[in-house]
């Protein structure tokens, strides 16, 4: 949230409630989020991307990681009263997120498979303080989570 929009909001709104962060989903997913991009910080192919890049990419691998799907309905399709929702396709990277990151999941791919390296080594690399720092459970230890297998992804 930009601070101009945070400060014009009243004194007994807070920023959680706005952009519903007492969700503790939401709550895990930023902290994940927030890891991923400390991470990427240590590895040069990331820093040279555009940040906005690798924020999209935390976000579609944290979103894939804790398993949250978006459901969307095939596009130039009229939904019908007889369609159902079987035929609604799961997809990790909604059109929505696509049409406000600028980005398609062709876009995110080897950026999201550099970050997911560099989380599946962590634990090993030869800069452990990232991993130090997320494994506490002030930041609800996202670095001694499992990582997600690369085959789940989405990529082929």
């Amino acid at each position: 949230m930009r601070a101009s929009h945070v400060s014009s909001m009243n004194s007994t709104t807070s920023s959680s409630t706005i952009v519903g962060m007492n969700n503790p989903t939401n709550s895990l997913m930023e902290k994940l989020v927030r890891y991923l991009l400390d991470l990427s910080t240590l590895e040069y192919k990331l820093v040279m991307k555009k940040p906005s890049l690798v924020t999209a990419a935390a976000i579609y691998l944290a979103r894939v990681q804790l398993g949250i799907r978006d459901v969307s309905e095939p596009l130039f399709e009229v939904p019908s009263r007889t369609t159902s929702s079987a035929s609604s396709k799961s997809t990790v990277w909604s059109k929505t997120l696509e049409y406000y990151t600028g980005y398609d999941t062709w876009h995110l791919e080897d950026t999201v498979k550099l970050l997911h390296d560099l989380w599946a080594n962590a634990s090993t690399s030869e800069y452990p303080s990232m991993f130090d720092r997320h494994s506490s459970s002030g930041c609800k230890k996202v670095a001694l989570r499992t990582v997600v297998n690369k085959d789940d992804l989405g990529f082929l």
